[in-house]
């Protein structure tokens, strides 16, 4: 856990080739449809030879983006859960929420499928990959107040059961797989990754560690998914209603202004880096 706290950083620190998977964005790079619905952007850069050396290789960056409906992908998972409605299911909705307010808790709760990741930049052994950054991209709906207190990312642990959306509640992660003894904080990572968002007006990014990344392409069975909650929930101050998150099921938007259309869906970026 100790290295983990030091990859722990805050909204604004993302590198620039961490930018939307578009090739008018990255200088150089190129977007791949890839393996299994992911979008691959590789900026490649011939690393330097010894005096002498006839032999070529390159050092490429390659960025995978994994949304719901990008290329086809469909292996994300996310909903809420709300404690005042302890056995309700809101895998259907196009909102989610983070919420502490009077006693009422609610958690928005998410999971990648990383399966093809290693196949798409042409590896085969994912334990040998080198995950240099993540980011968590979120698009908020409204907020009464979207930097205060705090929000908190927790990574479920390897021994949680591995929550299904359709049926996921406050209670249980599925139907006949209640939470562990203690409930569903105590299912996720003691040391939580803090940071303040604010998500009022469009699409914002977290950090994502790169350590726990690369941990769930070397060990798929470990990735159980993660929440977002309020980092004080039992604290009297704390009486907002909350933070609204769009979700898998939103639809996508188009702006007037030359007709682009913009997914507001979560999406969660990795960059490897691949040697030749």
């Amino acid at each position: 856990l100790q290295s983990m706290k030091k990859s722990f950083f805050m909204i604004g620190q993302i590198p620039s080739y961490l930018a939307p998977v578009a090739a008018n964005l990255i200088v150089g790079a190129f977007i791949v449809t890839g393996f299994n619905g992911c979008n691959k952007v590789e900026n490649a850069a011939a690393a330097p030879q010894p005096p002498g050396s006839s032999t070529s290789s390159q050092v490429r960056t390659v960025q995978i983006k994994l949304q719901r409906g990008l290329n086809s992908y469909n292996g994300v998972r996310d909903t809420r859960t709300f404690n005042f409605q302890a056995d309700n299911n809101y895998g259907s909705e196009t909102t989610s929420r983070v919420q502490s307010a009077s006693g009422q808790i609610q958690r928005s709760l998410y999971y990648f499928d990383l399966t093809g990741v290693t196949a798409l930049v042409g590896a085969t052994d994912a334990c040998a990959l080198e995950v240099t950054e993540g980011a968590l991209e979120l698009t908020g709906q409204n907020s009464d107040n979207p930097s205060y207190p705090p929000f908190e990312l927790m990574f479920f642990k390897s021994s949680a059961p591995l929550f299904d959306e359709a049926t996921v509640t406050h209670n249980q992660a599925s139907t006949g797989a209640p939470w562990p003894v203690g409930g569903m904080i105590l299912a996720a990572e003691i040391q939580p990754f803090q940071f303040n968002l604010d998500l009022s007006y469009g699409t914002s990014r977290i950090n994502f560690p790169a350590e726990i990344l690369y941990h769930w392409l070397c060990h798929p069975e470990s990735n159980k998914g993660f929440l977002i909650k309020y980092n004080a929930e039992s604290s009297p101050s704390i009486t907002t209603n909350g933070l609204y998150l769009s979700t898998s099921e939103a639809t996508d938007i188009q702006f007037d202004a030359g007709g682009a259309t913009v997914s507001r869906r979560p999406a969660l970026l990795i960059n490897i880096k691949v040697s030749e």
